[in-house]
């Protein structure tokens, strides 16, 4: 018989005795206390039970018959028919793994130094492309392709595992770069004026830029805004034309009633886009965390949205936002984008939180937004003889290259290739 952590067992009646317990399928949560009353019918031993591996799981195993007697798990289990063995089980506490950069961008033949954190025996990491181990916490990783890893930790004592995902993205290298003049002859004295030019298709994604004030808290009664009302997020040092909204991710959400809690997220122009409205049915939500991107599956109308990636979902239309600075009562967008949002994407986002019902509450810790634009090329120039920069893209001519010198031997200028940053 196996018992899963969402049963209601209390008392179970075997003949003969013989309970498995998985403690994989009981998850991670420290306080779950497992009570477990076996009625033996027969003197029996935990034998079977040590054999399944509990034998570092239980931790209090009483006898309860005609002789009470506490033992370890190899004694026999009571005597005659009214004995009974208590077991109480509590789970051991796995990890929570986190790995630091989060979303890290090289060029191809680059690389970056992968480290995570969070469990206190081992990590190990997979696939092993471009790795430099697939052990311990801090690896190396060059990929020649964007690619995902897995890192999975492990507690000292405890075989529960927890795992983290981190995407290593490789943009192609620039264009090998022109040069204008490819090679010129010029007096000693004179100035010479160099140029290089070199394109990239790639992009960058930005760090996350996170919100401030929260949480943001919902109380049960009428229809109502959260109490941070909009939730702020100040965003600077973005290029002000050509930048897209990579994701948006709003963490912690709590609420008894999924389907009454909406999102809308407001850009620094006013642009308005609804990130999450009447979805989840009646589910509560209870501390999970929602990220937003084009291209991932919409939300669940009725169906539970656990933890995840979704596209913005708007389920009914219209939907009312009559506090300022929300666009106002019978605002309708079904098929909502990130997409839309345009112009310039420096200054304050608003992340506008509503509950549309009575009756139900809940809270929000956080949330962040990461940006996506084209990327620049930089230049660097060798070697650094007579030159007026060595990382601009135009040498301007230069009033004096040297000190002259008697003779007019011509110097032939080069330029290094292009990188890219």
């Amino acid at each position: 018989m196996v018992l899963m952590a969402d049963q209601q067992v209390e008392e179970l009646v075997l003949q003969p005795a013989l309970l498995l317990l998985e403690p994989m399928a009981l998850g991670r949560t420290a306080e779950m206390l497992l009570l477990v009353v076996v009625m033996v019918e027969m003197e029996e031993t935990l034998d079977s039970l040590q054999g399944q591996g509990l034998q570092d799981l239980l931790q209090v195993v009483e006898v309860v018959g005609k002789q009470r007697n506490s033992f370890s798990g190899n004694q026999n289990g009571g005597n005659g028919a009214n004995g009974r063995v208590v077991l109480t089980y509590t789970p051991c506490t796995g990890p929570t793994v986190s790995v630091s950069p989060g979303s890290p961008t090289i060029c191809v033949g680059g690389s970056v130094v992968l480290t995570a954190s969070g469990a206190s025996a081992s990590y190990s990491w997979s696939p092993n492309t471009g790795l430099s181990s697939t052990s311990g916490a801090v690896v190396t990783a060059n990929p020649t392709s964007t690619t995902t890893y897995t890192v999975t930790g492990l507690n000292t004592g405890c075989s529960i595992p927890d795992a983290q995902t981190v995407t290593v993205t490789v943009n192609p290298a620039p264009t090998i770069p022109v040069m204008t003049p490819t090679s010129t002859t010029t007096c000693s004295g004179s100035p010479t004026g160099l140029s290089a030019s070199s394109t990239t298709s790639a992009s960058v994604t930005s760090s996350p830029f996170n919100s401030t004030g929260g949480p943001a808290n919902i109380t049960t009664g009428a229809a109502q805004n959260a109490s941070v009302y909009p939730f702020n997020n100040s965003v600077s040092g973005l290029p002000t034309s050509g930048v897209t909204v990579e994701s948006v991710t709003i963490n912690g959400i709590t609420h008894t009633y999924s389907d009454d809690l909406d999102f809308l997220l407001q850009s620094p122009t006013g642009t308005n886009v609804i990130l999450m409205s009447d979805v989840g049915g009646s589910n509560a939500l209870t501390s999970v965390s929602y990220t937003f991107e084009t291209g991932s599956p919409s939300m669940s109308d009725a169906g539970a949205n656990v933890t995840g990636s979704y596209a913005p979902t708007n389920i009914g239309t219209p939907d009312d936002w009559p506090t300022a600075p929300g666009p106002g009562n019978g605002f309708s967008q079904a098929s909502p984008t990130l997409n839309s949002f345009t112009g310039n994407f420096n200054g304050v986002w608003k992340l506008l939180i509503r509950d549309d019902a009575n009756g139900d509450g809940g809270s929000v810790t956080s949330w962040s937004i990461t940006f996506s634009y084209p990327a620049t090329v930089s230049y660097a120039w060798s070697p650094n003889i007579a030159l007026s920069a060595t990382t601009e893209q135009v040498l301007p001519r230069r009033q004096q290259v040297h000190k002259p010198i008697p003779s007019l031997s011509p110097i032939q200028r080069t330029v290094a290739p292009a990188q890219e940053t």
